[in-house]
């Protein structure tokens, strides 16, 4: 049986021992307020408002790699629900189409 989530590979996460975690520890922390960086690409703690050191954050390749990554994820996303339409377009032609005495003038 698998669990019913699933963390990406590059996580700030990470589990806890055994097959079924009870609780998750956060890899990178705020060094003020001791919580999980909740965004490595912001140089400013988000609970706590404190600068966040340099080796906490993502360097600008980083930065630039995640972007391409959500953009082609994104581009599937998108590519698939054309498809979907279009999909339903051949399976329904007529729906959609204005057939006369559809308008109500």
């Amino acid at each position: 049986m698998r669990p019913a989530f699933a963390l990406p590979r590059e996580s700030c996460f990470t589990l806890s021992s055994g097959s079924y975690p009870t609780r998750m520890e956060a890899k990178f922390l705020c060094p003020k307020c001791e919580r999980p960086i909740v965004s490595r690409r912001n140089n400013l703690c988000q609970y706590c408002g404190a600068a966040l050191p340099e080796h906490l954050l993502w360097t600008q390749a980083e930065i630039e790699i995640q972007d391409r990554l959500l953009a082609e994820k994104e581009r599937k996303r998108r590519t698939s629900e054309e498809a979907e339409k279009e999909e339903e377009r051949r399976k329904n032609p007529i729906e959609g189409l204005y057939v006369r005495g559809d308008f109500d003038f």
